[in-house]
């Protein structure tokens, strides 16, 4: 299994506070408690975009970008998990700490 997530924020310029940014789940093929049943492997991609000014930030998540039907884990060939299809989350923030403004 393979997580990464990486964020470029931009702080200057007409768009600073702006921020991109990406991940990705890989997940290579996995044996169930089954002799001969196994769950094939996954790629799973994702990407944000977030605002910050001042105190306040907003982040907008999507998840499973490409809709990706996979399994996250089975006893066998007839009980199996799914993952989670696309989904995309808000986050708002507010920051107390002082310097948060200078970011």
């Amino acid at each position: 299994m393979s997580d990464s997530w990486i964020k470029y924020s931009i702080t200057r310029g007409p768009f600073k506070g702006f921020g991109l940014s990406g991940g990705y789940s890989l997940v290579s093929r996995r044996s169930t408690l089954e002799p001969g049943v196994s769950l094939a492997s996954y790629f799973i991609a994702n990407a944000g975009l977030q605002y910050r000014w001042q105190h306040f930030a907003i982040a907008v998540i999507l998840n499973n970008i490409t809709n990706k039907e996979y399994w996250t884990a089975a006893y066998n060939g007839i009980n199996k998990w799914p993952g989670a299809p696309r989904s995309f989350m808000v986050n708002l923030n507010y920051s107390f700490d002082e310097g948060s403004d200078k970011r």
